[in-house]
């Protein structure tokens, strides 16, 4: 009991400080704490909410959420995602797939990542072993352990102030070096480290969901009221119902809404009151207010956990869902404010200008320049109409001969069709002459081209 005080107390004095300022989930539950809280300042307009991406894998299985972290400086959080069938992912704040490491061992549990002397580094546990690797996916070291870390997401905190982390797997503490430390959960209070949330439910009724191997409870000022509570689960007709405690475990609300997943918490729409989101008991991300009521039902199947954080670093949080086939769905703000097809999201992560259509002027709106940052010459944008040009003309005579050498056998025709060639080869010249459009807009339009050229040449060979 004494120890199940001093966490709270430790809880108390922790979580309105050393979380202040994070946008990002660089662990399990987003701290050292794993309180699932996390405290940005943000300001998504809820009916402007929507998919912004989807990232799938080829059949690998996932028991654990994701974390993220900018890991390549570039001003993004990326996504670090761990994989039973023994793959980490990084993953773009964009959705793309930026590398993955093969590890060959099953990693149940979500890996964490930190920065130190300016590099950033993941750790993640694999049954008897503890493996730290580099931001670019390549491996530090190994370690082997005496304890089965398998189901045990690594804490991380600077016990001993000297500006590195240290790495916490229950009563093992690992330093960046490799080098074992042995504390007991007294020793970790004593030095300030705040045990997981998990601890505080000691005690208290509650419900763990069946097949959830990370089920523990956030904690938050729910309502604003300048009190933390817990946000939990309990058991209602035999169903995980969210339920709202103060930390002494008093109940203070019992939602009708049900949950498979540990609560992730954040003021999504900056009105001082927190948003909470989970996977419904069907298996749907959803988001619900500060009274158990539901905001958002986001309409996926088989969701397994929810975290929030920043991907864009421009104040607006996101939403991000991992579901049981290993896919990844990222939520937020869908708003276009240049309306030029590319959400004000996607120019954050690609540094263009919101609002303007085109960023760098060089008459190619961002949606489709190849290089939205890069204003072209005349010259370039000659040269690129140029090869256009060019490769327009070889399509075209491919076509063109294949069909002249259909109508091989039947001359009276040949001429007819050879001459819809020609003709049709000067006015393509003709309509490209100024052609500034790019590769992907050309081949469309060759497409286009093609489907008439077959028309045509159906009623000169066959009427």
């Amino acid at each position: 009991m004494r120890i199940i005080v001093a966490a709270l107390l430790s809880l108390l004095v922790i979580l309105p400080t050393s979380l202040a300022a994070d946008s990002d989930w660089p662990m399990f539950q987003h701290d050292a704490a794993h309180s699932g809280r996390n405290p940005s300042n943000s300001s998504l307009n809820l009916t402007s909410f929507g998919e912004l991406w989807v990232w799938e894998t080829t059949g690998d299985v996932v028991y654990a959420p994701p974390v993220t972290y900018d890991i390549n400086s570039d001003g993004n959080l990326e996504l670090i995602l761990a994989t039973a069938n023994g793959f980490v992912y990084a993953i773009s704040a964009d959705g793309r797939t930026l590398w993955y490491y093969n590890s060959s061992i099953s990693v149940v549990a979500s890996p964490a990542a930190f920065t130190s002397g300016g590099i950033a580094y993941i750790v993640f546990s694999s049954k008897d072993y503890v493996h730290l690797h580099d931001s670019t996916g390549g491996e530090v070291w190994s370690k082997k352990t005496a304890q089965d870390f398998q189901l045990t997401p690594p804490q991380l905190e600077d016990i001993n102030k000297d500006g590195v982390q240290e790495i916490i797997f229950d009563n093992l503490t690992i330093t960046l070096k490799g080098e074992f430390r042995e504390y007991g959960k007294e020793d970790l209070l004593d030095l300030g480290v705040a045990p997981p949330t998990s601890s505080i439910a000691e005690g208290n009724e509650r419900m763990v969901y069946p097949g959830n191997l990370f089920m523990v409870p956030a904690v938050a000022d729910v309502n604003g009221d300048g009190t933390l509570e817990v946000i939990d689960v309990l058991s209602k007709d035999y169903d995980p119902h969210l339920t709202l405690k103060s930390l002494e475990g008093i109940i203070i609300w019992i939602s009708n809404v049900t949950i498979k997943s540990p609560p992730a918490v954040a003021d999504l729409d900056g009105d001082g009151r927190t948003e909470i989101t989970a996977c419904s008991g069907d298996g749907t991300a959803i988001i619900v207010d500060s009274e158990g009521n539901m905001l958002q039902d986001l309409k996926s199947r088989n969701c397994r956990y929810t975290i929030i954080s920043d991907l864009s670093q421009d104040g607006t949080l996101e939403v991000i869902a991992s579901f049981k086939d290993g896919s990844i769905r990222a939520y937020g703000s869908v708003v276009d404010s240049d309306g030029d097809g590319l959400t004000d999201f996607r120019e954050d992560v690609l540094g263009t200008d919101k609002y303007s259509e085109d960023t760098d002027g060089d008459s190619l709106e961002d949606a489709i320049d190849p290089e939205p940052l890069k204003a072209r010459s005349f010259r370039e944008l000659r040269q690129e109409s140029v090869d256009v040009k060019q490769y327009l003309t070889i399509i075209i005579l491919i076509i063109a001969f294949v069909y002249v050498s259909k109508s091989a056998m039947n001359y009276s025709k040949g001429d007819a069709a050879w001459r819809y060639v020609e003709e049709k080869i000067e006015l393509t010249r003709k309509d490209i002459k100024d052609l500034t459009e790019t590769r992907e807009t050309a081949i469309k339009r060759i497409g286009e081209s093609k489907k008439e050229m077959e028309k045509e040449w159906d009623k000169i060979l066959y009427g």
